[in-house]
């Protein structure tokens, strides 16, 4: 069991340099120390003989960290400056924070948007600014983070209706197409001249 825990926190390296990564580090910190210097595994052995690599995160201010999982655990709204992607308008909005997720390295929170009045996805690090308010909120009926982050590609997950997508590869594409999996609903199909054909569904 200890063995275990200690590879979970190994696997929080690719997490470095955001405000969850530095507080699990303490804790493990923490639990290291309190080990009896007779046990048979010791974490710094497991540290330098398990290594997980993902893509580095980008930096995520601590103080608006602080803000978006009070207003998430507390239920109030949040008012933020964000800097959108398409335009790179800075704007201000209020919003109702309902879930934060790590998208392929990348962390962010589905939230409701007052001026939109819809659950938009934001990115954390485009937050410039974060006020905790004390309008409380009520999580939408209809809200399912789980059949949302489902129909996701790549680090998108938009509320839009999922399509169905068909990919043919060919050749030495064949080999990457199988070599992982690139879709929680993907069905792989092998045509009869060695081709594959990779369908799945996403927004």
């Amino acid at each position: 069991d200890l063995l275990h825990l200690l590879i979970g926190a190994r696997a929080l390296d690719q997490y470095q340099g955001t405000p969850v990564a530095a507080e699990i580090d303490c804790l493990f910190a923490k639990l290291a120390d309190s080990l009896p210097d007779s046990i048979t595994i010791r974490p710094e052995t497991v540290y330098s003989e398990f290594t997980f690599a993902g893509p580095p995160a980008k930096p995520v201010d601590k103080e608006i960290w602080t803000m978006l999982v009070k207003g998430l655990t507390r239920r109030l709204s949040v008012r933020i400056v964000y800097r959108t992607f398409e335009s790179g308008a800075v704007t201000r909005r209020l919003i109702d924070p309902l879930h934060i997720a790590n998208l392929q390295g990348e962390w962010y929170v589905f939230a409701k948007c007052h001026s939109k009045n819809e659950i938009r996805q934001f990115a954390i690090p485009r937050i410039k600014y974060a006020e905790l308010t004390d309008q409380a909120f009520k999580v939408p009926s209809g809200f399912n983070i789980k059949k949302q982050l489902s129909d996701e590609f790549g680090r998108y997950a938009g509320n839009v209706k999922p399509v169905k997508v068909r990919l043919l590869f060919s050749g030495d594409a064949c080999k990457w197409a199988l070599d992982c999996r690139w879709h929680w609903t993907e069905h792989i199909r092998k045509r009869k001249n060695g081709d594959i054909e990779m369908t799945f569904k996403t927004t």
